[in-house]
């Protein structure tokens, strides 16, 4: 008994400088981790988006309403969070209002059309193709669109809401234009599967609540599509801004009896706040 407890005796000096040494390499894979981590939010570039389309141009036919197609002018206003990293880009996007005031075929008929949604939008780093760099990745969006023309009484008010995942990918290709760094990109959107409300749902019992749709591509159509120039803004090497073209699409079948075709081509200014 006592040989085994002096054999026991050299372990105790060999187990605590055991125990140091992983405590110390858990520290130092700690700071690692934390150092990469630095270093990649270093290579972050995060912007705080205001933009504004101060006039629009919006097509809606809503067949549930009635046959004819309405026009009009209204304007665009959004905010967001886009940031770059190495690996892609991310983009946090809250349309605060695309409000249009519009008319039938003959310009006696009213319809006002409010348009809001939040996305975000994905987009990895996948290759050069020459002088262009190739991003694909997707986006989730919820929308909703308020129609309202109160000269058809009870069919006066209709509402859609429409959740969405979507293909996305997009083209940015950089030059200099007036000794300034420019960049040029273009963005696609196409929804896979999109999830459709509509109020008012009629039926036998009258008028009210929300008629619900899962809705593939093709029953529900979408496109959005934007290109834009991204500019330094002033002697700033921070901030920015950005002029784009932007067009929104978007068609639902309905019960092979009601189609909706819904569209919104708007050119916007954007300032870029670097943060």
């Amino acid at each position: 008994m006592a040989w085994a407890l002096l054999a026991l005796l050299p372990l105790g000096p060999l187990t605590a400088q055991s125990d140091s040494t992983r405590k110390a390499e858990r520290t130092a894979a700690r700071e690692a981790r934390q150092s990469a981590r630095e270093a990649y939010r270093m290579q972050k570039t995060r912007y705080l988006v205001l933009e504004t389309a101060p006039l629009h141009y919006g097509v809606a036919q809503d067949q549930r309403m009635m046959q004819s197609t309405y026009r009009g002018l209204g304007t665009m206003v959004r905010m967001g969070h886009y940031s770059i990293t190495p690996k892609g880009v991310h983009d946090v996007d809250w349309l605060l209002t695309r409000f249009s005031v519009m008319f039938g075929p003959e310009l006696d008929a009213l319809m006002i059309n409010s348009f809001n949604e939040f996305s975000y939008t994905y987009l990895r780093n996948v290759r050069m193709l020459g002088a262009w760099q190739l991003r694909l990745g997707g986006t989730g969006s919820l929308l909703g669109n308020l129609r309202v023309a109160p000269a058809l009484a009870n069919s006066s008010i209709n509402l859609d809401v429409i959740a969405s995942a979507a293909a996305a990918g997009s083209l940015e290709r950089y030059f200099t234009l007036l000794k300034r760094e420019t960049s040029f990109s273009y963005q696609l959107q196409v929804p896979v599967f999109s999830y459709v409300g509509r109020r008012p749902a009629y039926g036998l019992s009258g008028f009210g609540g929300l008629a619900s749709y899962a809705a593939p591509i093709g029953r529900f159509t979408r496109v959005v599509s934007e290109a834009g120039l991204t500019r330094p803004l002033g002697r700033s090497e921070d901030n920015a801004w950005r002029v784009a073209y932007s067009w929104d699409f978007y068609a639902f079948r309905e019960l092979r009896i009601h189609h909706l075709r819904v569209a919104n081509h708007a050119l916007s200014l954007a300032l870029l706040i670097r943060f």
